[in-house]
């Protein structure tokens, strides 16, 4: 019995199962209900999103997802063989690792800088006593749009990665 493959598997699973899970949820149901309820809406958001263990919780378990499915498909294609890769198997997992890859990439590099500019955002605001300025309280729902917008995208992208992770072995060719 491999343990190995076994835990670098149970590992993906669930990290896997963690990142995608929280994402369809923000973008199916919690972001639609928050712009529904108004200005305060903006705050609750910025207030998730910026808080340190929500982040630390999202970033561990999409990390976790991405390094697991490297060593996976690392020891499934043998060292990265172009017959298996070309296989029908090989094709599916490769589109489904690559969708999941850039999810992670536009979580890393555009969702959490715009995730910290929120929390900057609302900090000053709140530091600043009495209503924030106009300007600031324009800033505030086009970075929790833009916010939206990459949730929306890394939702997308997983269940491709999704799709392409579940099916994979049943595609021959």
């Amino acid at each position: 019995m491999n343990y190995y493959l076994i835990l670098l598997r149970l590992v993906h699973i669930f990290s896997g199962v963690t990142w995608a899970g929280t994402t369809f949820f923000m973008v199916s149901t919690l972001i639609p209900s928050a712009r529904k309820s108004g200005p305060e809406a903006g705050r609750f958001l910025g207030r998730m999103g910026g808080s340190n263990r929500m982040l630390l919780f999202i970033g561990i378990s999409n990390t976790l997802t991405v390094l697991s499915g490297i060593l996976l498909y690392g020891l499934l294609t043998n060292g990265f063989h172009l017959d298996w890769l070309s296989s029908g198997r090989g094709l599916v997992l490769t589109i489904g690792a690559l969708a999941g890859l850039t999810a992670w990439l536009v979580g890393l590099l555009a969702m959490a800088p715009n995730g910290r500019r929120i929390s900057l955002l609302i900090e000053s605001m709140g530091s600043a006593g009495g209503a924030p300025s106009p300007e600031m309280a324009a800033k505030l729902p086009a970075l929790i749009e833009k916010q939206a917008q990459y949730g929306t995208w890394i939702a997308l992208l997983l269940a491709v990665a999704v799709a392409g992770m579940s099916t994979a072995e049943y595609i021959i060719f």
